[in-house]
Formats: structure tokens, sequence, C-alpha cells
């Protein structure tokens, strides 16, 4: 494939290893520099367009900082450990910079697998109660937009933007920092393009790891607030809404009172995304499970001090 662009990978994480590496051969294979920012490096082969930078800190966007820092390239690609690019995405990006887009990004869909509970995690990243109202990144569709957000895990951007304006991500948040990094670039007036076509794999997070993520989100929630990240009003009428939901729910487990018409009102809000073409015993474990991930971020707020953000570990992190 011919790359008219000049572009250079940025991925942060933990580890490099073999299984990473085996996630972005679609750049190394087409020449593009990738630079890796960790903690440690088991990589034993050795590649050209390969960089990697080892630093002490665990810091997710100091390491991009220093990502950004080092580039050279035209444009920036920024993804993490965890993502596999579709087969097309490199075509995809080029017919979409040829339009000279500042910015640009897609969808991020989560992989299904033969696990019950890797399909669960996966679907209800499609809940707005797990995934708030950007849950739109997280399905395939037509036709470029513009959007007001963008994540990080799969996001292309001009480097003369953030040199030239001195973007960098919040290295204060742990969790938030790509609302941050897209809020500094409406700012200036910068539109944030987003095309289904180009999409990249997600790879789905262990049970263990998917409810620490969401103990987190609910340990930085007044922190996103406070940073005018989350709208105050909007954020406390949800979290109070989707609390009711869990305690009428919880309230008819323990009346046993659990005929269909019930569990149908309560877990219509939670399975919005998933009404169409699913049966009802999907419906029913879909919605218990998307109704009880939604609640866990109340753990996060309420002991959220005792709570090392330092423990978090990205599954794709961990060399199997």
């Amino acid at each position: 494939m011919e790359i008219n662009q000049n572009f250079e990978v940025i991925i942060p994480g933990r580890t490099v290893h073999n299984k990473i590496i085996s996630n972005i051969k679609i750049f190394l294979e087409n020449s593009i520099k990738v630079t890796f920012i960790a903690n440690q490096n088991n990589l034993k082969e050795k590649y050209d367009n390969l960089e990697i930078k080892i630093i002490k800190e665990n810091n997710i966007s100091k390491k991009r900082n220093i990502g950004i820092e080092n580039s050279t390239a035209e444009y920036l690609i920024f993804i993490d450990t965890d993502i596999v690019p579709n087969g097309k995405y490199l075509e995809s990006l080029n017919l979409n910079l040829k339009k000279n887009y500042d910015v640009l990004s897609g969808p991020n869909i989560h992989t299904h697998n033969e696990s019950l509970i890797n399909n669960l995690i996966a679907d209800s990243y499609k809940c707005i109660f797990i995934q708030g109202f950007n849950n739109f990144f997280k399905k395939k569709f037509k036709g470029p937009i513009v959007a007001e957000f963008a994540q990080s895990c799969n996001l292309i951007i001009k480097r003369k933007i953030l040199i030239d304006n001195n973007i960098k991500f919040n290295e204060k948040l742990f969790t938030g920092e790509d609302l941050d990094f897209c809020r500094k670039l409406r700012k200036i007036n910068v539109k944030i393009n987003f095309d289904g076509d180009l999409w990249v794999h997600h790879k789905t997070k262990n049970l263990k790891n998917f409810f620490f993520e969401r103990i987190i989100y609910g340990k930085s929630f007044f922190n996103l607030i406070k940073n005018k990240l989350y709208n105050f009003p909007i954020s406390i009428i949800l979290l109070i809404f989707y609390f009711v939901l869990n305690f009428i729910f919880i309230f008819f487990v323990f009346h046993h009172d659990l005929n269909k018409f019930y569990i149908l009102f309560i877990l219509i809000p939670f399975m919005l995304d998933g009404l169409i073409n699913v049966s009802f015993k999907k419906f029913l474990i879909q919605g218990i499970f998307n109704i009880f991930f939604s609640f866990s971020p109340l753990i996060g707020i309420l002991f959220g001090k005792i709570i090392d953000n330092s423990n978090y570990k990205n599954d794709a992190d961990i060399e199997k």
C-alpha cells in the first residue's frame, strides 16, 4: 500500500512484548514509524521503524506527551496497547486526510469471543450508563461527522497544531484526559472529524480490570466535574437516576416479584442499544450485568481515597 502521508504512531504502555507487536503490524509493514513509551521492553526482535523509550512513570498522559515532544512526523496517530486497527485502516486514513483534516478519529469496537463474560463486558460499553453519551464511539456507522470528543485510543492529529498551541494531555487526570484534550482543541476552533470506517478492534478487558475501571471512573467522577469536563447538573441527575433504578431492581429481587413486565420496564434504560434482535434471555442477562456495573462507580465515589490507581493494568500490558 502506498502511504502518502507522513505518520508516526505513539503508543503508551507498561511492557512491550511480541503480542503487542502483532497488533500493530499494519504500521510496521508499511514503514510507518512506531514509538512505544513504556516501563519495560521484553521484545527480542528489532524493527527499523520501531523506537522504544523506557521511563519509570506509569502516567499514561505523561507518556503520550513524551511521544509528542520527541515526534517529527506531520501526523501523529495515538493508539493504546489493546488496539488492533482494522485491515483497511490505512486506506481509510489516507482517503480522509486528503481532505486536509486537522484531527480525525473513528470507533473502537470491543471484541467478542466464546466467553459469556467477555461478551457481556463488550456489549455493556453500548450502554449510556457505562460509556456515557459518547457511546456512539462503540459502533460502526457510515459517513464522516464532526464530533465534540474523540478517544485517545484512536486519534490522529496534525503535530503542528499541538506544537504551535502547546497542547498536551493533562497529566493530573487519570481518566477523562481525552475529554480535556479535545476541549483544548475546540477552544482554538479545531474541528474533530469522526469517520465510521476508521474503526479499530478494542480488546475487551477481563472481569477484574473492567470492575476496577468502573471503580476508578467513580473515583474520578467529581474531579471531572470540578475540571468542567462533565456537566454538573446533568451528571448528578443521571447519577441519581441510575441509582434509583438500581434500588428499584434490588427491591423487586428481594420481593421475588420478577415477572417479565417489571423486568422489561426496569432494564430498558440499560439496554437501549440492544433491543433489536435480542432474545429475552440475552436481554435479561445483559441488562442485569449493565445495572450492576453502572452501580459499581459508587464504590469509587465512596472509597476513592483508599483505591490505588497504580494497581490498574491494561490487559494488553500483561505478557502471556
